[in-house]
């Protein structure tokens, strides 16, 4: 059975503290800072699992800013450093759609349908050093 870390911006929180509840809340708090402040303070709330779920190793909620125009980021991250990382991206406004997405990755370890999803692709390998003689005479 897998266990959760939840990360906000402030804190890290353990399996046993993590429910839907407080999911609800922080989704909650994002939105009214996003009112308040115009979204200049950027939120986020990490949920990793102890073991991949479907080859995923996080899902991640960015807080609404001004440069999203007011619609939480969505990413899930697959991969590691040494194959190169996958980040699938979605926005929305829906705070159900969100909430929906962190309580099926947390409670039932299922991902959402990512068809749809933006994908950026990070390496972090250094290249090989190549040697331009090789095969020339």
């Amino acid at each position: 059975m897998l266990t959760f870390t939840l990360k906000t911006a402030y804190k890290e929180r353990s399996n046993e503290d993590i429910n839907e509840e407080m999911l609800s809340r922080i989704l909650d708090y994002f939105i009214l800072n996003d009112a308040i402040f115009n979204g200049d303070d950027w939120d986020f709330v990490i949920l990793e699992p102890s073991g991949q779920i479907n080859g995923s190793n996080f899902v991640q909620v960015g807080a609404p800013q001004h440069i999203t125009n007011g619609k939480f980021t969505l990413e899930i991250g697959f991969g590691n450093e040494e194959t190169g990382i996958k980040i699938y991206r979605h926005y929305t406004d829906n705070k159900k759609i969100v909430l929906q997405l962190l309580v099926n990755y947390w409670q039932d370890q299922q991902l959402p349908d990512l068809t749809d999803w933006e994908v950026e692709t990070l390496s972090n390998k250094k290249p090989k050093k190549r040697n331009w003689f090789l095969g020339r005479k």
